[in-house]
């Protein structure tokens, strides 16, 4: 797996009991259930993005502590980030990884929805904490999933950006000017990847959590 545990161990995408921290001597315990959403997100945002055949190349070269150094580079472009020349321009696409990484951001969003939210008899209900006040999650997970969509996707090929520079009128379609690209851009821009089965995301709170 790609994602860590420690991603959701502090803010702003913290997990209560994600690791327990035990005696001293001990190794903190992962949170067993956390661990295998994590698995199950990350397919499936790795599919959405890649497409099954080459999500399932990719899987070749990761293991428990990550994608192996061994793996070819476009892999680790992919998973680690990468600053690479288009145009005599240099950008740099920060990877899929980091405490407020993509695959975080997402994993954290999904986690969200599923935990404020239990099934019952009578459908679903949300859960209600005695001798506390409520407060909404709805902040938290806008927070991050407006992240998630700026270095996921930014507003690639949908709202493009008018600009005027030198007298030129153009019109940025990647709705990013600046040199650090979403994941889309990246793959727009390489020579290994393609954008045909890349799943764009709604940047709105379509969840109702």
């Amino acid at each position: 797996m790609l994602a860590k545990i420690t991603y959701f161990t502090q803010r702003p995408l913290l997990i209560p009991g994600a690791q327990n921290v035990p005696a001293i001597g001990d190794y903190p315990v992962q949170s067993a259930s956390l661990v295998d959403f994590m698995e199950v997100c990350e397919e499936e945002l790795l599919i959405n993005i890649l497409g099954i055949e080459i999500y399932e190349d990719l899987m070749v070269y990761v293991d428990i502590d990550g994608i192996l150094p061994t793996a070819p580079q476009k892999y680790l472009d992919l998973v680690n980030g990468n600053q690479y020349l288009l145009n005599d321009r240099t950008f740099q696409y920060k990877g899929l990884l980091g405490n407020n990484g993509i695959l975080a951001n997402y994993i954290f969003c999904k986690w969200l929805e599923s935990d404020l939210s239990t099934y019952t008899t009578v459908g679903i209900q949300a859960s209600k904490a005695e001798n506390s006040e409520r407060v909404s999650a709805i902040p938290t997970w806008i927070n991050a999933w407006r992240t998630f969509i700026k270095i996921y996707q930014q507003d690639a090929g949908r709202f493009p950006n008018v600009f005027q520079t030198h007298g030129a009128i153009g019109i940025d379609w990647y709705g990013q000017g600046d040199l650090n690209v979403s994941l889309y851009r990246f793959l727009e821009d390489s020579e290994d990847f393609n954008t045909d089965y890349f799943k764009y995301e709604e940047n709105e709170n379509r969840f109702g959590i």
